[in-house]
């Protein structure tokens, strides 16, 4: 005979079932995260790619006026079907800030996010299933369409445009990037435009609306992105762009660095006080030959007998003018000699009339042509005290 004494409940072993949200937020770097909104739990966005009925678009924005360091790109992801949505912008604070980098941050917020859809549910089957991506930067476009491109060496925004491909990579779908044209609401109302053009017109407005927020509040993402298993930096600061250009750029800065101070032209702590970036572009403003007798004068190579005198033995390193020893770059503005001194007293009269004329404070003015007048007696600090 058998009988029944006891009952208990069979022991499972738990399970942790991973959902969208908790995918998400295991990625790295969740400042990622900190302009995002979704609707519901965001379980439902498997249903919506299955099915066919997710659109996703995408905008950037740069305003060099407010900051010329700041960018974002925000994006919508939309269900068809329910309306459902996911928008978010990620806010990046870097020197290659513009408008394309801009554009390239609104492409990576999607591939994360379908990517923790995806480890959500690794069992689905989805190779075949076709998602339609529309942005309105071909470059963007270009770039998404051939992951398995390799980059140039002086490729722009490199390291966002190797995420996105390293991202599209890892969702097993067929990512199709499609072109829309930006600001169709310019001329046509809003409710009359294709849902694609709806969305970037909806991105444009999100990606100014953190943007600005961000430029104000100054609180940007983290640089670093997920699965960016190799970061290079320069002086703590990643490289985004060219990493050839880069390393060029910092070590002819440690160079420059150290002739101007052996020189005694820029002290070595006042170095980077200078903006430096900005000069290429002002030069570029000048004729060529300009650019050139300015180039020959920083540099201490141009027509003076100092160095004329050790490119021919028969030229002697004096002033033709006043007979001194040494004549160099700087007696060419400090040489005593009476015609001299009178052109160099006309000369910067007519700097002084330019800068009154060009609306240059009276004090600043008056201050560069009292330093100029001392030809090198006095320093500059001594007068705007």
């Amino acid at each position: 005979m058998i009988n029944l004494h006891s009952t208990c409940n069979i022991h499972h072993a738990a399970t942790n079932q991973s959902t969208f949200l908790s995918c998400l937020r295991s990625f790295s770097n969740q400042s990622l995260w900190d302009n995002l909104e979704i609707d519901g739990d965001g379980d439902w966005l498997i249903t919506s790619i299955l099915n066919g009925t997710l659109e996703i678009g995408m905008d950037g924005s740069y305003m060099k006026d407010l900051s010329k360091s700041a960018c974002s790109g925000a994006f919508i992801l939309h269900c068809t079907s329910t309306g459902q949505e996911i928008r978010g912008c990620f806010v990046d604070s870097s020197h290659q800030a513009d408008n394309y980098r801009g554009e390239l941050l609104g492409a990576l917020g999607p591939l994360l996010i379908l990517r923790a859809a995806f480890l959500a549910n690794p069992q689905i089957e989805s190779a075949a299933v076709p998602i339609r991506l529309y942005c309105d930067n071909k470059g963007v476009v270009a770039h998404g369409n051939k992951v398995d491109e390799v980059l140039k060496p002086e490729q722009v925004q490199a390291d966002l445009i190797r995420l996105m491909k390293t991202y599209s990579r890892l969702v097993p779908v067929q990512l199709q990037w499609i072109h829309v044209h930006g600001h169709s609401d310019d001329n046509t109302p809003f409710h009359q435009l294709s849902l694609a053009q709806q969305l970037n017109v909806r991105c444009d407005d999100l990606a100014r609306k953190y943007l600005l927020r961000a430029i104000q509040q100054h609180i940007f993402i983290h640089p670093s992105f997920p699965d960016e298993d190799i970061i290079l930096s320069v002086k703590t600061e990643k490289i985004r762009s060219s990493t050839k250009k880069a390393i060029y750029k910092n070590w002819g800065t440690q160079l420059a660095r150290d002739l101007f101070d052996k020189r005694n032209k820029v002290p070595r702590d006042s170095f980077d006080l200078i903006h430096w970036d900005i000069i290429p572009k002002v030069m570029n403003e000048f004729p060529k030959t300009f650019q050139d007798w300015v180039t020959r004068h920083i540099s201490d190579f141009n027509g003076c007998n100092r160095y004329l005198s050790r490119w021919k033995p028969s030229v002697k390193n004096v002033c033709p003018s006043c007979g001194l020893a040494n004549e160099d770059t700087k007696h060419i503005t400090r040489c005593k000699d009476a015609s001299r001194t009178t052109l160099f007293m006309e000369g910067i009269e007519e700097l002084r009339s330019w800068l009154v004329t060009n609306h240059t404070p009276p004090h600043l003015a008056s201050l560069i042509h009292t330093y100029l007048s001392h030809r090198g007696e006095s320093s500059l600090e001594s007068h705007s005290k």
